[in-house]
């Protein structure tokens, strides 16, 4: 008899934290013979083309505007009922919210809930949202399981609502450390596309231009950085958000950064960006759960300097420097510190720590576990 899939139901398969998960679950499971279907709400996306690649069965609900969730609904409804998937696992609150009220649709089918943020400021974003995150709280004792990718997350749900048993566990992301890892073949070409050559000092910051990932805060820092680490770089990895880069652009003109600030556009192959920085900065002041940014930079041999959002400071531990969100005095001190240290020494100690307590593998072995996958 065929074995019911595991469903991952997710909004898309664009660049992104919770994507790169799904995406890294979905293939290590298929590689190990495990049925799997990745479900999203749009078509597309730069990770599709992995799942594509490696024979991954996926499905697109075309969703084509906010107006369209009840027909999103039926389309995903219609689906489950022919796959008849033995646990549909949702990533993030909409999905999460549809995943529940489709738990019918299959015959014992369960419900999984993926927590991927902590500490949301909800008052940058809609009233959309700030209903969703409360409906998700009230629903969240009616779901069988509850995976939050940190500890921090985990207690943010809690606090704003979601069962304290023990149904709601912790599994850290994964990272795949055959892909990311230190290689000097990778380091020269995008240094030289950035203009920078040996001498200076290219510290990376990877994200979205979102509030919550503090690039403003950041740059109040880089003035101050500037001025004792001359050859310092700022290195910026995304910006897919038109108004928010020119919004940034302008901010570093008004600094007087430009010399110092480069605008590296989003990219696709992060090993080889890792491996052309000296250095990764995360200066989120909230919203983070686990960030993948941070251990893949540490699988590829970087020391960070982190805020203290999430899970950033545990995961970077000893290798890095936490620091206090939005305080670009202390991010400022952390970044000098880190500087003046063996980056040699805390290059090896970052990499050990990924290998030993954040492999892609260590993620798929405790999910399979505890959604009782043989």
């Amino acid at each position: 008899m065929e074995k019911r899939p595991l469903v991952l139901l997710i909004r898309s398969l664009n660049l992104g934290g919770a994507e790169r998960q799904v995406t890294t679950l979905a293939l290590h499971l298929h590689k190990s013979g495990v049925p799997v279907t990745v479900v999203t709400f749009s078509a597309g996306g730069p990770l599709q083309a992995e799942l594509d690649a490696a024979g991954v069965s996926s499905a697109c609900l075309h969703k084509r505007s906010r107006f369209g969730l009840p027909l999103t609904l039926l389309r995903l409804a219609r689906l489950l009922r022919q796959l008849q998937p033995h646990t549909l696992y949702g990533f993030l609150a909409v999905p999460n919210l549809l995943a529940l009220l489709l738990r019918r649709c299959a015959t014992g089918m369960r419900i999984v809930w993926g927590v991927r943020s902590s500490q949301m400021d909800l008052s940058q974003y809609d009233w959309r949202a700030r209903l969703t995150y409360g409906v998700e709280a009230r629903l969240a004792r009616h779901v069988d399981l509850i995976i939050s990718n940190s500890h921090a997350g985990r207690q943010d749900a809690v606090a704003r609502g979601f069962p304290d048993h023990d149904r709601f566990i912790v599994i850290p992301n994964g990272v795949d450390i055959q892909r990311f890892r230190p290689d000097l073949a990778l380091r020269g070409p995008l240094r030289r596309e950035w203009g920078l050559d040996d001498q200076h000092i290219a510290i990376g910051v990877v994200g979205r231009f979102d509030p919550k990932k503090g690039h403003a805060v950041l740059l109040d820092a880089a003035v101050q950085l500037r001025a004792r680490q001359p050859l310092v770089r700022i290195v910026l990895v995304g910006g897919d958000n038109a108004q928010r880069t020119a919004a940034l652009r302008q901010r570093v003109l008004e600094l007087g950064l430009a010399d110092t600030v480069i605008f590296a556009g989003p990219q696709q192959d992060m090993p080889a960006v890792y491996n052309n920085l000296d250095l990764l900065c995360l200066p989120s002041i909230y919203g983070e759960g686990f960030p993948n940014v941070v251990g893949e930079a540490m699988a590829c041999g970087l020391a960070c300097v982190v805020t203290d959002v999430g899970d950033a400071a545990w995961i970077a531990g000893d290798t890095g420097i936490g620091v206090p969100p939005d305080d670009a005095n202390a991010l400022t001190q952390g970044l000098c510190a880190i500087l003046a240290d063996d980056l040699g020494a805390r290059s090896v100690m970052a990499r050990q720590r990924i290998q030993e307590e954040f492999s892609s593998e260590r993620m798929v072995s405790l999910t399979c576990e505890s959604l009782r996958i043989p």
